[in-house]
């Protein structure tokens, strides 16, 4: 093999090395991206949750209703995440408010409140 040759393939395997490298960093800084976004959705169901509860236990339990009713499908993917990846300060946000009124905020289901919380 030429010297001339061999430079062009160093060359040429070395950017794709580089090109390789650049998309993994890519994927890690949007997996990063990722989870910092979930955390903030996470951080916001918990915010809900708590003005949704107070509104479910006070005169204004209509609206809360509606609130929860309109909000379901992020309030259960919210609080999921957090228990799943949050930690305990943020899954505990979470899962205050849900205690707090019940059956009222119907988002852990039967089977992983029997395997989670009681044993």
């Amino acid at each position: 093999m030429d010297l001339h040759r061999f430079d062009r393939l160093v060359n040429a395997t070395g950017q794709r090395g580089r090109d390789r490298s650049s998309d993994l960093d890519g994927r890690l800084a949007e997996r990063g991206e990722q989870v910092v976004i979930a955390r903030r959705h996470a951080e916001w169901v918990a915010a809900v949750l708590t003005e949704i509860a107070n509104l479910l236990m006070s005169s204004r339990e209509a609206d809360g209703a509606t609130w929860r009713d309109r909000e379901l499908g992020n309030l259960t993917s919210g609080l999921a995440w957090a228990l799943d990846h949050g930690g305990l300060d943020l899954a505990m946000r979470c899962l205050r408010p849900v205690l707090w009124v019940g059956h009222q905020l119907p988002l852990l289901d039967n089977q992983w409140s029997n395997d989670t919380v009681i044993g």
